[in-house]
């Protein structure tokens, strides 16, 4: 007995088979056959075969960097598995209602069955909207990848999201992953556990030497901070509830000279605030309080910003430092 056979463009697997007249609770699973002749009527033999339905799952990913400058391009890629027993056939893929509006449509896929050789397919609006036709079979326990580029347009911080659904002799199945418009001052790299998603730089320029104790602002640039107008910040991931945040100040040094441990680092009070939603397009920032005023001092002293489960209910926060209250303290006569 044939495992599988196809007839009509379904497919069936084997089951077992029966002697006589009457279907047992149980049946025989060999593949050959064998049984005593009665002549009596219970001699015919049933094969009983069961009709597979395709199906399929899909995963999206994105193949370059989580934040993409606007009016940058995106690499995505779509895997297609087979998680049934009957081959997957007429396979489409098109944009899901998941879609952003902020990313534009492709113009063409790279299309590689498994073990088979990359195609390209090319793409129209229609056929985007529709179904983009894959031309290839995925054969049982096997995938093929779907490779395409979109541009990205958006607001600084704003985050898209692509959707596709794929479909065939199989119920359509979607997807949908996302990439993070750049920030205009910081870098954001999501940490793959805990950690920081993006740090401040503090630049206060050249400090000169003074006969008192001095604080010098940010420096003013428009490549910094917008000249002031917008406020830096610090971000963080967490996984666990209890959690609590420290930092201290090295003693400021260049290769030829260095400021006094007395040197301060002043942040004041830091509004906080979770995120829900983080990393899709409905992401929220919801303030949940306030630090106390900040100060560093650089003798590498740990100081208490947050204390253990201060803050609670979100995976992220960030601690927002307003430009104009970040003041680097110089002792008199340093510089």
């Amino acid at each position: 007995m044939p495992a599988t056979y196809t007839a009509g463009g379904k497919t069936y697997t084997f089951q077992g088979w029966y002697k006589g007249k009457t279907k047992p609770n149980a049946l025989t699973t060999s593949t050959t056959p064998t049984y005593n002749t009665t002549f009596d009527g219970n001699d015919d033999m049933t094969a009983m075969y069961k009709e597979e339905v395709p199906k399929a799952s899909v995963a999206l990913t994105r193949t370059t960097a989580e934040t993409v400058t606007s009016g940058g391009n995106v690499t995505w890629r779509a895997t297609i598995t087979n998680t049934s027993q009957a081959p997957l056939t007429t396979a489409t893929i098109k944009k899901s209602t998941a879609w952003t509006t902020g990313l534009a449509a492709p113009t063409a896929m790279i299309v590689t069955p498994a073990g088979g050789t990359a195609k390209t397919v090319p793409v129209t609006a229609t056929t985007w909207t529709n179904g983009v036709s894959l031309g290839t079979d995925i054969p049982v326990g096997k995938s093929a990848t779907v490779q395409f580029t979109t541009k990205a347009t958006g607001t600084a911080g704003q985050v898209l999201r692509a959707g596709i659904t794929t479909s065939g002799n199989y119920s359509g199945v979607s997807a949908s992953a996302t990439v993070r418009v750049k920030d205009n001052d910081q870098v954001i790299v999501t940490p793959t556990a805990e950690g920081f998603i993006s740090v401040p730089t503090f630049n206060f320029g050249q400090v000169g030497v003074a006969g008192s104790t001095q604080q010098h602002s940010l420096k003013k640039a428009a490549d910094y901070y917008g000249n002031g107008t917008r406020n830096p910040y610090l971000r963080i991931k967490k996984t666990q509830p209890n959690w609590s945040l420290t930092a201290q100040l090295s003693q400021p040094k260049s290769a030829t000279d260095s400021l006094p441990t007395a040197t301060r680092l002043l942040l004041g009070a830091a509004p906080v605030s979770s995120f829900s939603n983080y990393n899709q397009p409905t992401e929220l920032k919801n303030a949940v309080g306030t630090t106390s005023a900040i100060s560093l001092n650089a003798n590498n002293t740990a100081t208490r910003i947050i204390a253990n489960q201060q803050f609670t209910g979100s995976n992220i926060y960030q601690l927002d430092f307003t430009f104009n209250n970040v003041k680097l303290e110089v002792p008199a006569n340093q510089g």
